[in-house]
């Protein structure tokens, strides 16, 4: 349940930060960095890891490869279904 509310909250602020932070891809980086350094369980950061990948894709591709490896090892490596 806790990691379903982490996801709840982390698709909305994505929904909502992404017009915000539309021309700021270090910005975005920065924040998706610190957000990621919370404690947070490894389906919700790999579900941040999904979403960034979608962001950047167009405007940085080599960071939004890097991000889809990082959610790519983590669900592998999760024993979450």
């Amino acid at each position: 349940m806790k990691a379903l509310t982490h996801i709840l909250f982390f698709t909305v602020i994505f929904g909502f930060g992404q017009s915000l932070l539309a021309s700021k891809d270090s910005l975005y980086q920065d924040s998706i960095t610190q957000i990621l350094s919370r404690d947070i369980s490894d389906s919700a950061k790999t579900y941040i890891y999904y979403s960034a990948t979608a962001r950047v894709k167009n405007s940085n591709p080599q960071l939004a490869l890097s991000y889809a490896y990082n959610a790519l090892e983590l669900a592998a490596n999760s024993t979450d279904s």
